[in-house]
């Protein structure tokens, strides 16, 4: 078993593992030189008594262009076989850390002539929670948004609470309460999560892949969508970020072109940009070939 961390990496520099420093990382790695989140990543992975996490940082050797497209074609299984994910999803970078205080007030009252101190957790406001892209730095990445779907639990550490995530929808920690989901990728799932219904629970997003081709077609125009509102920071990676998504399909819709589907073909071509789509804000440095100009990944 191993836990999997989902992170923004942020501006600054913090610690990874390149062919300089790869033999040093197969030795060990100094706690002090690691940030924040990833100390808590380990400390919350150790406390539930579990002996390896897994961080794309460490994992991949950054720089190395065929370690990088090896390691980026095991998303999937890294992600789907994790026994948990857990989200940094309110640190914008490493240096945040993701164990954020609960807001606590201190109450005195006095009973009997005897003074007390009782200290309230203050619950979230579940009428007001707003789990999109906005509020959340780790929600608004687009590498982040295949691994929050392909792995089977997912806990976010937000400021305010911790929720749970997994196919059955999104639990607050203060009162066990569903949270309003509208906001989520998984929202995608619900229609065809009660049309797959079947005693026991709801289908897994997997299982759908074993229905019609319209139905699983219409699960990737969502997916696309959805994900297109996420930023990233290289052109190059408007693709890869999701091509573990995309092998998961592979054996239902048959030939993948550039986000496209031969089988969905011509209809798939009819996308359109929107105003508040996800934007990239680093020009493409690695020498690769772009997405042909009739591709949404364009």
């Amino acid at each position: 078993r191993y836990i999997a961390l989902s992170h923004c990496w942020g501006t600054s520099q913090h610690v990874t593992t390149n062919r300089e420093t790869y033999e040093d990382r197969t030795v060990g790695i100094p706690w002090s030189s690691l940030p924040k989140t990833f100390q808590d990543a380990i400390a919350i992975t150790r406390a539930l008594g579990i002996q390896y996490i897994w961080i794309d940082s460490l994992a991949i050797i950054q720089g190395d262009l065929e370690d990088w497209a090896r390691e980026a074609s095991k998303m999937a299984s890294i992600f789907q076989n994790c026994f948990l994910a857990l989200g940094a999803t309110d640190s914008a970078g490493g240096e945040r850390g993701m164990l954020f205080s609960p807001k606590i007030h201190k109450i005195s009252k006095t009973i009997n002539e005897r003074a007390f101190q009782v200290f309230v957790r203050v619950a979230s406001n579940h009428e007001e929670v707003d789990f999109g892209l906005d509020n959340h730095p780790l929600l608004s990445r687009g590498w982040t948004f295949q691994e929050q779907l392909l792995a089977p639990r997912f806990v976010h550490f937000t400021r305010d609470s911790l929720v749970w995530e997994c196919n059955d929808g999104l639990h607050c920690e203060c009162c066990g309460r569903m949270l309003d989901d509208s906001s989520t990728f998984r929202d995608h799932f619900a229609t065809m999560q009660l049309t797959l219904h079947k005693p026991g629970g709801l289908a897994s997003p997997w299982e759908i892949l074993r229905s019609e081709q319209p139905m699983v077609s219409n699960l990737w125009c969502n997916l696309v969508e959805r994900y297109s509102l996420r930023k990233l920071s290289y052109d190059w990676d408007r693709l890869p970020a999701i091509s573990s998504l995309a092998s998961m399909f592979t054996s239902h819709l048959g030939k993948y072109l550039a986000g496209h589907w031969e089988s969905d073909l011509p209809f798939s071509l009819l996308w359109e940009p929107r105003a508040h789509s996800g934007r990239r804000s680093r020009p493409s440095e690695r020498p690769v070939s772009s997405p042909p100009s009739w591709s949404w990944a364009s």
